[in-house]
Protein backbone atom coordinates (compact mmCIF):
# COMPACT_ATOMS: atom_id res chain seq x y z
CA UNK A 1 0.00 0.00 0.00
CA UNK A 2 2.78 2.20 0.71
CA UNK A 3 4.70 1.23 -1.98
CA UNK A 4 4.82 4.79 -3.82
CA UNK A 5 5.91 6.37 -0.39
CA UNK A 6 8.78 4.43 0.09
CA UNK A 7 9.68 4.87 -3.71
CA UNK A 8 9.63 8.72 -3.03
CA UNK A 9 11.52 8.41 0.21
CA UNK A 10 14.38 6.52 -1.31
CA UNK A 11 14.39 9.07 -4.35
CA UNK A 12 15.28 11.70 -2.28
CA UNK A 13 17.74 10.15 -0.23
CA UNK A 14 16.39 7.70 2.79
CA UNK A 15 18.69 4.44 2.75
CA UNK A 16 17.46 1.06 3.32
CA UNK A 17 17.88 0.90 6.89
CA UNK A 18 16.02 3.97 7.51
CA UNK A 19 13.00 2.53 5.26
CA UNK A 20 13.44 -0.94 7.08
CA UNK A 21 13.32 1.43 10.91
CA UNK A 22 10.16 2.81 9.69
CA UNK A 23 8.47 -0.09 8.63
CA UNK A 24 9.50 -1.54 12.11
CA UNK A 25 8.25 1.76 13.95
CA UNK A 26 5.21 1.92 12.41
CA UNK A 27 4.44 -2.03 13.45
CA UNK A 28 5.56 -0.91 17.34
CA UNK A 29 3.18 1.82 17.24
CA UNK A 30 0.35 -0.37 15.72
CA UNK A 31 0.82 -2.77 18.15
CA UNK A 32 0.92 -0.35 21.43
CA UNK A 33 -1.89 1.36 20.42
CA UNK A 34 -3.94 -1.79 20.00
CA UNK A 35 -2.42 -3.63 22.98
CA UNK A 36 -3.12 -0.34 25.35
CA UNK A 37 -7.17 -0.69 24.49
CA UNK A 38 -7.27 -4.23 24.46
CA UNK A 39 -6.03 -3.81 27.99
CA UNK A 40 -8.55 -0.88 28.56
CA UNK A 41 -11.13 -3.12 27.12
CA UNK A 42 -10.39 -6.43 28.59
CA UNK A 43 -10.31 -4.92 32.07
CA UNK A 44 -13.42 -3.09 31.47
CA UNK A 45 -15.09 -6.89 30.52
CA UNK A 46 -13.62 -8.52 33.73
CA UNK A 47 -14.73 -5.68 35.61
CA UNK A 48 -18.23 -5.94 34.12
CA UNK A 49 -18.59 -10.04 34.48
CA UNK A 50 -17.34 -9.22 38.46
CA UNK A 51 -19.82 -6.89 38.84
CA UNK A 52 -22.53 -9.39 37.58
CA UNK A 53 -21.78 -12.19 38.52
CA UNK A 54 -23.79 -11.87 41.87
CA UNK A 55 -26.72 -12.27 40.52
CA UNK A 56 -25.73 -14.68 37.92
CA UNK A 57 -23.94 -17.21 40.32
CA UNK A 58 -25.40 -16.45 43.84
CA UNK A 59 -21.59 -15.30 44.78
CA UNK A 60 -19.06 -12.90 44.04
CA UNK A 61 -15.44 -14.34 43.39
CA UNK A 62 -12.57 -11.90 44.52
CA UNK A 63 -11.49 -9.45 41.57
CA UNK A 64 -7.77 -9.25 41.40
CA UNK A 65 -5.83 -7.22 38.87
CA UNK A 66 -1.83 -8.46 38.81
CA UNK A 67 0.38 -6.10 36.38
CA UNK A 68 2.14 -9.30 35.45
CA UNK A 69 -0.16 -10.45 33.68
CA UNK A 70 -0.96 -7.40 31.13
CA UNK A 71 3.10 -7.06 31.09
CA UNK A 72 3.66 -10.07 29.28
CA UNK A 73 0.55 -9.79 27.13
CA UNK A 74 1.99 -6.61 25.77
CA UNK A 75 5.69 -7.99 26.01
CA UNK A 76 3.95 -11.37 23.78
CA UNK A 77 2.26 -8.80 21.57
CA UNK A 78 5.20 -6.64 20.94
CA UNK A 79 7.14 -9.68 19.69
CA UNK A 80 4.50 -11.10 16.95
CA UNK A 81 4.41 -7.05 15.60
CA UNK A 82 7.84 -7.39 15.08
CA UNK A 83 7.59 -11.11 13.42
CA UNK A 84 4.89 -9.92 11.40
CA UNK A 85 6.05 -6.71 10.01
CA UNK A 86 9.74 -8.24 9.25
CA UNK A 87 8.67 -9.48 5.95
CA UNK A 88 6.62 -6.28 4.79
CA UNK A 89 10.01 -4.16 5.90
CA UNK A 90 12.34 -6.47 3.98
CA UNK A 91 9.77 -5.80 0.80
CA UNK A 92 9.89 -1.50 1.27
CA UNK A 93 13.96 -1.56 1.32
CA UNK A 94 13.38 -3.93 -2.13
CA UNK A 95 11.39 -0.66 -3.46
CA UNK A 96 12.86 0.45 -6.83
CA UNK A 97 13.41 4.82 -6.46
CA UNK A 98 12.41 4.41 -10.42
Amino acid sequence: EQTKDFALLRLVGMVRRQVLSSVLIQGLLLGLIGSVFGLIGGTTTAWIIHACSEAILGYTPQFEYSIRLPLISIAGTMLVVVLASLVPAYQATRVDPK
